[in-house]
């Protein structure tokens, strides 16, 4: 097997934004561990815990202040660590939700523009030199 040319340049963490779920690990195979949290024992008071780090996160991404790459990270920890407890349940059920709502938008969005065109697209025609469709065209020459 060939020796891999790669090497660490640097290894300092990169900095991102607050959020109580991600914690610096010095030492770790990882500079960061991205699902930081214990579970208290109280199940529903975990799920609330969760879906309160969830809000925080998607109120980041609303921000732009966060990426996709902290979710992808967070999972993968949670999966390494086998947590399937109440934080992991409240957290996904938040992301999952927010997810659900955002691609269930998309259709009603696209129905809302394509509503409007068909409106400006008649008001258009019905203007003296709009039966072709290309009166819009026409004004700004």
């Amino acid at each position: 097997m060939a020796k891999s040319r790669l090497r660490v340049v640097n290894s300092k963490p990169l900095p991102f934004p607050p959020l109580e779920f991600i914690k610096d690990q010095p030492g770790g195979i990882h500079p960061r561990d991205f699902w930081a949290v214990s579970p208290s024992g109280n199940y529903d008071a975990d799920c609330q815990t969760g879906a309160r780090l969830a809000h925080a996160y998607i109120t980041l991404l609303c921000e732009g202040k966060g990426g996709w790459a902290i979710l992808m990270s967070a999972v993968q920890d949670m999966i390494a660590k086998n947590d399937n407890n109440g934080l992991v349940v409240g957290f996904m059920g938040v992301i999952s939700r927010a997810l659900a709502a955002s691609l269930l938008s998309v259709p009603a969005i696209a129905a809302a523009v394509a509503e409007e065109d068909r409106r400006i697209g008649q008001h258009l025609a019905s203007l003296p030199g709009g039966d072709d469709g290309h009166h819009a065209l026409k004004v700004m020459k």
